[in-house]
């Protein structure tokens, strides 16, 4: 894999709620090596030896297994497990409240009032599009069509009196990738090094 690729997967999985199909392949084929470094040390030293495990009991490695484990099911029960359209929506919903109707016209005041002389490389329309959709990085003509199932978390919520867990997006969907914070000191530099 070269190096642009690799900058587009990490973008990709980074930044966006719904990934290409070749992104989501990645983790899928990563998992049994994610799995395998939690679980066994001696492999973990040997593949990443800057990383250790070894202060976490052995209840938190089996919490990290079936974080990994549902990174890459693979049968249609567990894709659908994870409706991330849903929960983003949901969690604009939220945020916006009774403005939620008028998303358009506040993704563009928070953009104009907010972010413009912030992050110069972004567009108030590729801003728009991450607010609405999650997909805050599209490289080339790609789909986006796989759900991040990396950005899955879970917490534990009183459902019918009793305790469950539930996974989903709760995130504030507001909150934007540091990569605006990079775009502008990006930004910067390009314009001094232009300029100077």
């Amino acid at each position: 894999m070269g190096l642009q690729e690799k900058t587009e997967l990490y973008l990709d999985l980074y930044g966006n709620s719904l990934v290409r199909s070749a992104s989501s392949k990645f983790v899928e084929s990563s998992v049994t090596s994610f799995i395998r470094m939690v679980t066994d040390e001696d492999y973990l030293k040997e593949v990443l030896p800057m990383l250790d495990l070894s202060l976490l009991k052995f209840k938190e490695r089996d919490f990290m297994e079936g974080i990994f484990k549902f990174w890459g099911a693979t049968d249609a029960k567990s894709k659908e497990a994870y409706p991330i359209d849903q929960f983003w929506d949901g969690r604009v919903r939220t945020y916006l409240g009774t403005r939620y109707d008028a998303g358009k016209n506040v993704y563009d005041m928070d953009f104009s009032m907010k972010l413009k002389e912030r992050a110069i490389l972004l567009d108030s329309r590729e801003y728009a599009i991450w607010r609405k959709t999650g997909v805050g990085f599209e490289v080339r003509d790609g789909v986006y069509d796989s759900p991040n199932r990396t950005l899955c978390s879970g917490i534990v919520k009183m459902i019918g009196g009793s305790k469950r867990l539930a996974r989903g997006y709760w995130v504030i969907s507001c909150a934007l990738p540091i990569f605006l914070t990079v775009s502008s000191v990006l930004s910067n530099l390009c314009m001094s090094y232009e300029t100077g």
